[in-house]
């Protein structure tokens, strides 16, 4: 591919921005060239989401020790294996109860109850996060009146899935703000990587920059995956100016780009 150049005027600066100008498009413009088909696959992108009940129940995952007459006694490993499919099972089962499949999956909302927990309603909306956007933000507007969102950084990270699929980045930047002002979440590179990776799935150069900068706004630092998203959205579009401001930001975190296309 042929070598992207950058243009620059060297009449207007003086030297030393000639000098500095130079390097950042140089050093940007050999980025862009090497990054060829950038894929960053999905869980650099998300939240760090426990899938199984029994990850959400650490003591279901330690050896249990009875203690006898004879002494301890641990208990194998394929015993605690059985209770805690078990104990997953009967979760599923109970999940299954939940939903009604009257030509199409959705919540039964008759049955369910405020009580739920956290992790039995994230459990919810990953469902339907998988077969409708209009069901998933329908539950969740449940989840926001039954007080479920409360420091709930894997809620937020499905429904942004839904809303950077639906390019709904209004709803988007309203819900960052209601994230922190009214359901106490910290902010951190997972919550913009969600919707820096739709925008890069989408071609949409613009809103990858919008969410970068607002990103440094919240002072909240990116990662290896997010430069990687960002060059690889920049190379598409071949914008020279955010590639530049991107390539400078990196290196001022520190972060160095590995020279070779991630798969």
């Amino acid at each position: 591919m042929a070598s992207l150049q950058f243009p620059i005027s060297l009449e207007t600066l003086d030297s030393s921005k000639k000098f500095n100008s130079f390097c950042y498009s140089r050093a940007a413009s050999v980025v862009l060239n090497r990054v060829n088909a950038i894929k960053v696959s999905r869980f650099q992108s998300e939240l760090p989401v426990d899938e199984s009940f029994v990850e959400q129940n650490p003591d279901c995952s330690r050896l249990e020790i009875d203690k006898g007459s004879s002494g301890t006694k641990k208990v194998s490993k394929r015993e605690v294996g059985l209770r805690s499919s078990s104990r997953k099972s009967k979760w599923v089962r109970k999940l299954e109860n939940l939903f009604v499949n009257d030509g199409e999956f959705d919540v039964d909302y008759s049955v369910i109850k405020s009580d739920l927990s956290l992790e039995h309603c994230n459990d919810i909306l990953k469902r339907l996060e998988r077969s409708s956007d209009v069901k998933t933000l329908k539950f969740f507007e449940w989840m926001r009146s039954n007080g479920k969102l409360k420091c709930n950084l894997s809620a937020f990270s499905s429904v942004f899935r839904v809303l950077g699929r639906r390019e709904n980045w209004d709803a988007a930047e309203k819900l960052i703000q209601e994230m922190v002002t009214e359901f106490g979440c910290e902010l951190n590179y997972q919550v913009f990587n969600t919707l820096i990776y739709a925008c890069s799935k989408l071609g949409r150069v613009e809103f990858g920059a919008k969410w970068f900068r607002m990103m440094l706004e919240h002072e909240v630092q990116p990662n290896v995956a997010t430069f990687g998203m960002l060059m690889g959205l920049y190379q598409k579009g071949w914008n020279v100016e955010e590639a530049e401001f991107t390539f400078s930001r990196m290196r001022n975190f520190g972060i160095v780009w590995q020279k070779r296309s991630l798969a």
